[in-house]
């Protein structure tokens, strides 16, 4: 199980609004700071898989974002009830929809994934620098024309059904972000390369742990007569992609288009198109002579820096190029790199038989701010995982990226990125 690195990059996104490895190489000077136009995508591909993607600042937030994905997912329960969700973040980092409890939702009444003991299941989801804490509950979802197969579980982050405060094992993985997020999404739409959020690891008892003194994953939890209890989990009980339990013409994948952002300070605003399916129809093709990169079994790839060999991985839930690099810190941007001129730097990235030489540019983060612009594609801060390189969203402008499923949660095929 690989902790998710989405958790810190989006709570830096949250704080926008108070904000008023080796180096790189520099481009000759940079062009004054403008708040450029909206962008969008010439042809967008159409059909029941295809939908919109939205990144742009939400003005019932209060709260300014960078790089923050969206689309609508609605939710169902068994009777045909359903509610529309908007605002819930793309992230093809994790596995699992999880959403912020509200009144809709709730009126949705939908059912417990219960545990033996006749408790209800909880979830603690770990990001790099803190965790969610919610309930498992069971509905059917859908995204544009596409539903699941069957009720999957999905997470409920501040459900008043469970302890609002985490166990402690819980609240060790670092911030809570279950209230920090809430201003900047509605929701986490998981639809990494993995089935499952925590897979074959949950699926032992915490016991089996202790017997071998080694650290339990501590994700599930069962909920009783107020207190809740580290457990094992299923996985029938466990958060899913809810992509691997589409119609089967779309569920071994997603591939995520974006147009280019103006560089280096950005645009207000991005449209793209999320897309389901892998080259299963004539809508989910591949781009002619992209490159499929297979990923090993915690998601990443071997990507080099500036020369410097590393692994790493590609994510639209963190929202900019997390690395270390031997770039000026920010004054007023903590995390945040400010660079000035704005610094190229080279990527070398392989896996197998595949293998891409590119370059980003990374540029000052407080002056990109300052614009109000939230489609930044030159964002970049340290790293958000020590000793990885996290290419976030910045790395999708202008590109489109595939992120292939695994085909069995037991099995050694990871699934793969390509582009």
């Amino acid at each position: 199980m690989r902790h998710l690195a989405l958790g810190a990059a989006l709570t830096v996104a949250a704080l926008l609004a108070g904000c008023g490895g080796g180096g790189g190489g520099s481009a000759p000077s940079d062009p004054p700071a403008t708040r450029n136009p909206p962008v969008s995508l010439a042809n967008p591909p159409s059909g029941r898989n295809v939908v919109p993607v939205s990144i742009l600042q939400l003005a019932s937030t209060g709260s300014n974002t960078a790089n923050t994905p969206y689309v609508t997912v609605t939710v169902c329960n068994s009777s045909g009830g359903c509610v529309s969700i908007p605002d819930v973040l793309v992230d093809t980092g994790s596995a699992g929809l999880r959403l912020f409890a509200s009144s809709a939702l709730n009126s949705l009444n939908l059912p417990a994934v219960t545990t033996g003991t006749g408790g209800e299941l909880a979830a603690c989801a770990q990001f790099a620098s803190g965790y969610t804490w919610g309930s498992m509950r069971s509905a059917m979802v859908q995204i544009g024309g596409l539903s699941t197969g069957w009720a999957i579980p999905i997470e409920v982050i501040g459900d008043t059904s469970i302890p609002q405060t985490a166990p402690q094992a819980c609240q060790n993985q670092g911030q809570d972000f279950s209230k920090s997020l809430r201003s900047v999404v509605n929701g986490i739409l998981g639809i990494s390369n993995f089935q499952y959020d925590c897979g074959v690891a949950c699926t032992y008892p915490p016991s089996a742990y202790a017997t071998q003194n080694t650290p339990s994953p501590g994700v599930y939890y069962d909920c009783n007569g107020g207190t809740c209890t580290e457990t094992s989990a299923s996985y029938a009980q466990q958060g899913i992609n809810p992509i691997a339990a589409f119609p089967a013409s779309y569920n071994n994948g997603s591939i995520l288009t974006l147009p280019a952002a103006s560089l280096p300070w950005g645009s207000q605003a991005a449209t793209g198109v999320l897309i389901f399916g892998i080259n299963t129809a004539s809508n989910n093709q591949l781009p002619a002579g992209a490159q499929v990169f297979a990923l090993d079994r915690y998601g990443n790839l071997p990507i080099a820096v500036n020369g410097s060999s590393g692994t790493g991985f590609i994510d639209s839930g963190s929202n900019g190029y997390y690395t270390a690099l031997n770039l000026p810190a920010c004054t007023q941007s903590s995390g945040f790199y400010c660079p000035s001129p704005a610094a190229n730097v080279a990527l070398q990235l392989s896996s197998g038989a595949a293998s891409s030489s590119t370059s980003i540019t990374i540029a000052n983060a407080d002056t990109m701010f300052q614009t109000g612009n939230a489609a930044l594609p030159a964002l970049g801060g340290t790293a958000a995982i020590t000793g990885q390189v996290d290419l976030g969203l910045p790395f999708f402008y202008g590109r489109t990226i595939g992120t292939g499923i695994q085909q069995a949660p037991n099995s050694n095929d990871y699934g793969f990125v390509a582009f």
